[in-house]
């Protein structure tokens, strides 16, 4: 009796006409012939969307074993076979490579929302306790603040009254005779590790420098090699904020590249198709190999990942091109 239900209401579910190209089948037939969608005659449903959509996203199988083993450790050969006409076993190199970028970023994306999680945490542990003392030390806080700010605005002698350490502050009205670059950027270095909390502008009309878009950008790179040497947590969202910016830049770029390459082995039998398959095949283990230095750095808490990840890619690249 369970058989005959089962039988009878798995008919239901198959056609004899194909809903996709209208083509004759049969009620045995899991597939059409003529186009090869699946023999499905119930209603679509959200389970059947997404789970449609996933395995589309992830239809992988075998194929993806047979790409991805080759393509890290023999650099080359699964673009050369795939330009051969090789093609079936292996993956589409840009699904491939859009795939692997995805999950690049999001996993990105999931660490800086970590760290700025983090970064929240601590400040707020940092804010004092609702008591007299504290109340007491964020006013001396915020008076301090203060006279720093008249000092820099009406000069020395008009906060004079709050007794202010008066070396802390630098009056020169002309413009200061070190001019060159890197003779600004040695005294803005030097000025910087002693006042790492003075903003930019201030730091210029101490220095006796003008507020030019250059001073300050030139003041700004200076805090910045200041906080990559005594900052580790800097050092890490700066890194992580080159890599993004490079891995965007990266995608871009792709044609870019691939005229390159083509312009490299312009004698080649490839044409411009094929140097974009490689393209495609050494950005995919860019971003391979760098997910997995990536999450290495965040596991073991080291900075020499990225460095492993250059080396690693590098000789990758090398031998992809031989």
């Amino acid at each position: 009796m369970n058989l005959k239900f089962f039988l009878k209401n798995k008919a239901k579910q198959k056609g004899t006409v194909c809903l996709n190209c209208e083509q004759r089948i049969s009620l045995s037939d899991n597939f059409c012939k003529n186009c090869g969608q699946v023999n499905d005659n119930r209603p679509i449903s959200i389970k059947h969307y997404f789970s449609e959509y996933l395995s589309g996203f992830f239809s992988f199988d075998n194929r993806f074993i047979n790409t991805i083993g080759p393509l890290l450790t023999k650099p080359g050969k699964v673009t050369r076979e795939y330009i051969d006409g090789k093609r079936t076993k292996y993956v589409n190199p840009f699904q491939l490579y859009l795939h692997v970028t995805i999950v690049f970023f999001l996993l990105l994306g999931l660490f800086n929302t970590i760290d700025k999680l983090n970064l929240n945490q601590l400040n707020s542990k940092d804010i004092p306790a609702n008591n007299s003392t504290s109340i007491d030390s964020l006013k001396n806080i915020i008076t301090e603040e203060n006279m720093q700010t008249d000092a820099i605005r009406y000069g020395y002698d008009s906060v004079k009254k709050y007794n202010f350490d008066s070396t802390k502050i630098k009056k020169d009205s002309a413009e200061n005779t070190k001019t060159g670059f890197f003779d600004k950027l040695s005294v803005f270095l030097d000025y910087n590790k002693n006042n790492d909390t003075v903003d930019a502008i201030t730091a210029l009309r101490n220095l006796g420098y003008k507020n030019t878009y250059w001073n300050v950008f030139t003041y700004a790179k200076a805090k910045n090699l200041n906080r990559l040497i005594t900052d580790r947590e800097f050092i890490q969202t700066y890194a992580s904020n080159i890599v993004s910016k490079i891995s965007v830049a990266l995608f871009f770029l792709l044609p870019v590249f691939t005229l390159v390459v083509a312009l490299l082995y312009i004698r080649s039998k490839y044409n411009y198709t094929g140097h974009l398959v490689f393209v495609f095949h050494t950005q995919t283990v860019f971003f391979i190999l760098l997910t997995v230095f990536t999450i290495f750095d965040r596991i073991f808490k080291t900075d020499f990942g990225f460095g492993i990840f250059i080396l690693l890619f590098s000789l990758y690249l090398y031998k992809a091109l031989r």
